[in-house]
């Protein structure tokens, strides 16, 4: 995990205390002197998993990826609605290559982007929204 991946406010793990915690500017500092070889590292990516969307609101879906033509992988869909035509998808897959989808009554757009992380999430949720996703 590079400091450039972090925002004030998204989240990850601190490997003393085992807990999840805000990056502040504490944590930004440790990130940049560990990059520069002058500190240990205690903070971790979380991973992203079903805990953690059901936490941001997201909620389990039915809904059947169409188009997908792996038979042995496992895709979960989780679904955040934002208005009564609008929402937010991401596809935790088996292979651990998860995509963001934006669905509209007009349009769906697949990011293929593997999202592995918690702050990663956060990250393209903000810069596409404004708002912050908080648990």
């Amino acid at each position: 995990m590079n400091a450039n991946e972090l925002r004030l406010g998204v989240l990850v793990w601190n490997d003393v205390q085992k807990i999840p915690v805000n990056v502040d500017m504490k944590i930004l500092s440790d990130c940049l002197m560990f990059e520069k070889g002058h500190k240990q590292y205690e903070w971790h990516p979380l991973e992203l998993s079903e805990k953690w969307l059901l936490n941001f609101g997201f909620v389990f879906s039915d809904y059947e990826v169409e188009d997908f033509e792996e038979d042995d992988l496992i895709i979960q869909c989780y679904e955040l609605k934002k208005s009564e035509n609008f929402n937010f998808e991401v596809h935790l897959i088996s292979d651990g290559f998860n995509e963001f989808v934006i669905k509209s009554d007009a349009v769906e757009l697949v990011l293929h982007h593997n999202l592995k992380y918690v702050h990663q999430l956060q990250n393209l949720y903000f810069a596409l929204t404004g708002e912050e996703l908080n648990y």
